[in-house]
């Protein structure tokens, strides 16, 4: 309504302006799950990530292609560990072989006949740090083990040689044992509530035996164990409606399992991801971290409430979660509206701030480390630096170095270091003077282009970034949304739209060079009550 009802008002003489003036509104955390009116952060942040400081943003990339090759499927689980020898060696599992990338390139490391993982399964991985093996289980195979980074001369073989052989869905190290969680073994069959764990130092033995200290315990409620969480003093098993403690207290009890969160635990296996003593997860209310005593959330009053209005639980299996370090983030890839992964919902951990990427479709996601490249190695991914993508200064051609990575959905390993994606935010909504409708003249962007960007590349300015505005009189009605304007040579976008509540939206375009947005400047005049018309 905006602004031709201003327009005729002020050419009528019906309504007069006050002074102009500047009103900083910054963006704030996402939380959609407040009202417009009043939302502390922003209604919308989308293929952005949370910024160093509170309520700003900075962009979120495209995946760009790292391994050479694709492996045969999707990929329904991964790990990336380290040899004795400080090299990086990635494995993934599809449903039917195991991989290990070798020079960039994926190398089928499976056994002979391969695997026959069932459609709501996924491979599991750990280390088994003592003897630097990579242990792999999809419970319709024996469990399976490698040692890290001899794929070169070496398969995935059956890892366990004891007269019992348990298969199982979960499996981590804790302490000096390897524990599998819902098992399957060919004396009792499926034991979904069953924690099993192997003999002392060994992981290769699960007889139990009380000399060896291997044994099992069949969980008396709590539901199916949805996962295993090793750590080296204690380790954490999560159920569907409960979370406990496995604590070693030594023969002949072995392992204590205490409930720690009685209230909770997960319907989502792939949620639970662990950093230092905390581990994030999704529980039927909603994200939470658990400290290893007890359960705070994390999404309350801001993603709950977004989250289960988009995720579809038949989904569960395809929900996968990935740690980048560098912008301290715990990230949940999931479908949405799909059938296919589309949507990765990001925290920042030290600030508690959340953001949204889109328009980006992955198979699962995975915590990425690549072995480096030398000048000849790069020929296999372009024989032309001018073109090479992601560029030459990217981590991902630094041996070692750490990315947030992903399987496309044609199955390469790629990272999330491609051109930035095109970015979405939207302010709360405001009235912007109390008790009165405001006309706003202009809005400036406030955002930060790169400083390293090339001066003269045209992507390094943000006259694309275009303003837009909702506005509306009552908040029984839906908000009119006016045209988006490009913001001009001197950074404004010029609006013209008078009302009592307006909110404000940011489209930053595709490839634009940018690091910071802030939020926006509203240059806006108070309007008064005239002529017996009221617009306050």
């Amino acid at each position: 309504m905006a602004a031709r009802l201003s327009q005729a008002l002020r050419a009528s003489g019906s309504v007069q302006a006050t002074t102009e003036v500047p009103v900083q509104i910054s963006f704030g955390g996402w939380a959609p799950d407040q009202p417009s009116l009043g939302n502390p952060g922003t209604i919308e942040a989308t293929n952005v990530i949370p910024g160093e400081g509170q309520g700003m943003f900075e962009p979120a990339r495209d995946l760009s292609k790292v391994s050479t090759n694709a492996v045969d499927a999707a990929p329904t689980g991964g790990i990336v560990l380290r040899d004795s020898g400080n090299n990086i060696f990635p494995y993934a599992g599809t449903p039917t072989k195991l991989y290990e990338l070798l020079g960039n390139a994926w190398v089928d490391e499976s056994k002979v006949g391969g695997y026959n993982t069932g459609a709501e399964d996924a491979w599991e991985f750990t280390e088994w740090d003592p003897d630097q093996l990579v242990i792999a289980s999809n419970f319709a195979d024996p469990i399976q083990s490698m040692l890290v980074g001899t794929g070169a001369s070496n398969d995935f073989a059956d890892l366990i040689t004891s007269t019992n052989k348990p298969k199982s869905k979960h499996l981590d190290v804790v302490r000096d044992f390897l524990v599998l969680g819902h098992t399957d073994d060919t004396s009792d069959g499926v034991k979904p509530s069953r924690v099993w764990w192997s003999a002392i130092g060994n992981p290769t033995d699960f007889d139990p035996d009380a000399t060896t200290q291997a044994d099992y315990s069949d969980l008396a409620n709590g539901g199916w164990v949805q996962r295993v969480v090793g750590g080296a003093e204690y380790g954490v098993i999560f159920q569907e409606g409960l979370i406990r403690r496995m604590e070693y207290v030594g023969t002949p009890v072995i392992f204590d399992l205490p409930a720690a969160d009685r209230k909770r635990g997960t319907p989502i296996p792939g949620s639970v991801i662990s950093f230092g003593r905390n581990i994030y997860y999704i529980s039927e209310e909603g994200f939470f971290v658990f400290n290893g005593s007890s359960s705070e959330p994390i999404g309350n009053l801001r993603v709950d409430t977004e989250f289960w209005r988009i995720f579809d639980l038949a989904d569960k299996f395809k929900v996968s979660t990935q740690i980048s370090l560098v912008h301290k983030l715990i990230c949940w890839g999931f479908p949405a509206s799909s059938a296919t992964p589309n949507t990765i919902f990001c925290y920042k951990w030290d600030t508690g701030q959340w953001s949204r990427i889109r328009d980006i479709e992955f198979d699962i996601l995975l915590n990425g480390s690549n072995q480096g490249f030398t000048l000849d190695g790069l020929d296999a991914v372009s024989t032309n630096i001018d073109t090479l993508t992601p560029s030459l200064d990217s981590d991902v051609w630094k041996g070692g170095k750490r990315y947030e990575g992903a399987f496309t959905t044609d199955h390469f390993l790629a990272s999330f270091d491609g051109d930035t994606l095109q970015a979405l935010l939207q302010t709360a909504e405001k009235q912007l003077t109390p008790g009165r409708s405001s006309l706003v003249a202009s809005v400036r962007p406030m955002v930060e282009i790169s400083r390293n960007a090339p001066v003269g590349s045209g992507s390094e300015n943000g006259a694309a970034m275009q303003v837009g505005i909702s506005s509306r009189d009552r908040l029984d009605v839906q908000p009119v949304n006016e045209a988006p304007v490009t913001v001009n040579v001197t950074g404004e976008a010029n609006i013209d739209s008078e009302a009592r509540y307006q909110r404000f939206t940011l489209t930053i375009p595709a490839g634009t060079q940018w690091e910071h947005a802030m939020g926006m400047i509203a240059y806006k005049s108070a309007m008064g009550r005239y002529d017996g018309y009221s617009v306050a």
